[in-house]
């Protein structure tokens, strides 16, 4: 910070900043910051949130469907699970972390396939039980149902 910026800024520590407010409200029917002003403010900004909350779910969704279609596409004929699993686009998949469980978890809903292992990957559990290993729909039940308990999904 400059001389000059340094020797402009001041600090009043002995004013009461809050007593020194409610004067200046004092002079209105009511106090400075409450009323239908703030309620509007608040109101706002509250709508604004949940658009730009939106906007981010939206974004996720539509990078999970673009990178899961292009991964479905390119592993179609595939038969290597370890081809399967290092595709560019699931891995990517799995670099947006949790974001991308719930999402993981609807496709198990429409369409059990190859996503155990990201799900395992990203949330470090496996809720499969040994027996149930390698059979597929059941697997799927029991992720489905880690994401119900948790409420993911």
């Amino acid at each position: 910070m400059s001389t000059a910026v340094m020797n402009s800024v001041v600090c009043f520590p002995e004013v009461n900043y809050p007593s020194y407010i409610a004067s200046l409200s004092s002079k209105r029917d009511t106090p400075i910051g409450v009323g239908e002003d703030l309620l509007v403010v608040l109101s706002k900004a509250n709508e604004i949130q949940k658009q730009i909350f939106s906007l981010q779910q939206n974004s996720v969704q539509l990078k999970f469907l673009d990178l899961k279609n292009e991964w479905l596409k390119d592993i179609e004929f595939c038969s290597s699970i370890d081809d399967i699993i290092n595709h560019k686009a699931y891995q990517n998949i799995i670099s947006m972390g949790f974001k991308a469980v719930p999402l993981i978890l609807r496709e198990l809903e429409k369409n059990p396939g190859h996503w155990f292992y990201a799900l395992k990957i990203i949330t470090g559990e496996d809720p499969v039980k040994k027996t149930d290993v390698g059979r597929v729909k059941k697997m799927a039940e029991s992720w489905l149902e880690w994401g119900r308990e948790r409420r993911v999904l």
